[in-house]
């Protein structure tokens, strides 16, 4: 699963529940995916360039955020 795919279907999930807020967060998008870390962390970069998600700091985390611009 892309990382992408893997937000989405987090966030998706949290929606269907109404479960706020309406985030990812690292350590629940990571183990969906089959990337390595470079892998992981160059199209999580990949993906906060093109203006598709938002990446927040946690106190203890990242999150990330589908953005609704696009």
């Amino acid at each position: 699963m892309t990382p992408l795919e893997a937000i989405t279907k987090i966030i998706n999930d949290k929606k269907e529940r109404r479960t706020y807020p309406f985030c990812a967060l690292i350590s629940s998008v990571r183990p969906l995916c089959n990337l390595s870390d470079a892998e992981f962390t160059k199209e999580i970069e990949r993906l906060k360039t093109a203006g598709i998600i938002v990446e927040r700091q946690t106190v203890n985390s990242v999150s990330y955020y589908l953005d609704g611009k696009t």
